[in-house]
């Protein structure tokens, strides 16, 4: 009788306890319809600087401001009179056989036409560029050459980057003159903790009534490979290891390491050579380039060896050729040779290399 009494009351707590959930969820029901679904919440409002881009209208596109007009040549001192130089081939001849433009035919389409005028252009500018090599005579330009001895020259590296941090260091030319024959040696470095080799140039070659006519040539770099280029008189044609092509050479052609010791003997042999435009085709890495050297005048140098006067030669940076400045001081008591070399790269950085010490030796000795 117990038994049947307690779990008749279980069974009596169960169904309570069933009907007070159903009644839960009912209400839950309800309250939810009546309600209704949870609304979105709303964005946060812009930001004052936001909301003003928003409103402000696009910008207008950038006008490039007008290059200022490029300052006027100094003159050049007057040239003297000068004996008639002596019939030279053409350069025009050497560097592009003439030939009549083609004409293009009467029915020729649009774009016919419009090739045929580029190709004129192109042509028009590669004689233009031979003009350049060309001197007033209409012929390659020649010069009296008396080349110095041989001779060791070291000289201060000095190197202000674009950004303002300056470099010191050394460097050392080796000139030598064996018979009919030429070498040299040009190394540059700077000193931070040790010593970093930024550039070592060579140059070899024979001497000719035309001065210094190089064979061959070698670049080295910091953090590039070793490039040659060679002089192929035979062919008339210079090459370039660095490049798969190659360039007609025309008479007077140096490397980069000969043309300074070109130029000095155009000055020793002659300084009134110096008042005109002197142009030189100088075989580089890549390609030949005439190189245009002006006359700036006669300066007193401060160096290590004391005052030093000097004829200065500026090749200032020519479009569609070379961005860098090259200023070279040549010293007409010291056997003409070069004491002072400075480039100006288009980004605005400048190495200056000055003689500090000079050490002659008999011709044909090491």
């Amino acid at each position: 009788m117990r038994a049947v009494s307690f779990l008749s009351r279980q069974r009596r707590w169960l169904l309570l306890a069933g009907l007070s959930v159903l009644l839960h969820l009912l209400a839950l029901d309800w309250v939810t319809a009546a309600i209704g679904p949870p609304a979105a919440p709303e964005l946060a409002a812009p930001s004052p600087i936001v909301a003003q881009l928003r409103a402000a209208p696009p910008p207008k596109p950038l006008v490039p401001p007008k290059a200022p007009p490029p300052p006027k040549p100094r003159p050049l001192p007057p040239v003297p009179p000068a004996a008639a130089p002596e019939p030279a081939p053409s350069v025009g001849a050497t560097l592009m056989p003439e030939a009549p433009p083609p004409e293009a035919p009467a029915s020729a389409a649009p774009e016919q036409t419009s090739a045929l005028a580029a190709a004129s252009a192109l042509a028009s500018s590669a004689l233009a560029e031979v003009a350049a090599a060309q001197g007033s005579t209409g012929s390659a330009q020649r010069f009296k050459v008396s080349l110095p001895p041989s001779a060791d020259i070291v000289l201060e590296v000095t190197r202000k980057d674009a950004d303002g941090a300056l470099w010191h260091g050394a460097g050392a030319l080796a000139w030598r003159l064996e018979g009919p024959r030429y070498r040299m040696v040009l190394e540059a470095s700077v000193r931070i903790i040790v010593r970093l080799n930024l550039l070592e140039l060579t140059s070899a070659g024979r001497i000719d009534e035309a001065g210094l006519a190089p064979e061959s040539s070698t670049e080295k770099r910091r953090g590039r490979a070793r490039t040659a280029t060679h002089f192929d008189y035979a062919g008339k044609r210079i090459t370039f290891s660095a490049a798969e092509r190659s360039e007609a050479l025309v008479e007077g052609a140096q490397d980069k390491l000969s043309l300074l010791m070109q130029l000095a003997g155009i000055a020793r042999a002659d300084p009134q050579q110096l008042a005109r435009e002197i142009d030189i085709q100088v075989g580089e890495e890549r390609e030949a380039t005439v190189f245009r050297f002006s006359f700036v005048g006669e300066e007193e140098l401060d160096t290590a060896l004391g005052k030093l006067r000097t004829w200065h030669l500026v090749r200032l940076p020519r479009p569609g050729a070379y961005n860098a400045r090259l200023d070279i001081w040549l010293a007409p008591d010291r056997d003409g040779y070069p004491v002072q070399i400075r480039n100006t790269e288009a980004n605005g950085a400048v190495t200056t290399q000055t003689v500090t010490k000079v050490t002659t030796s008999e011709a044909g000795q090491p």
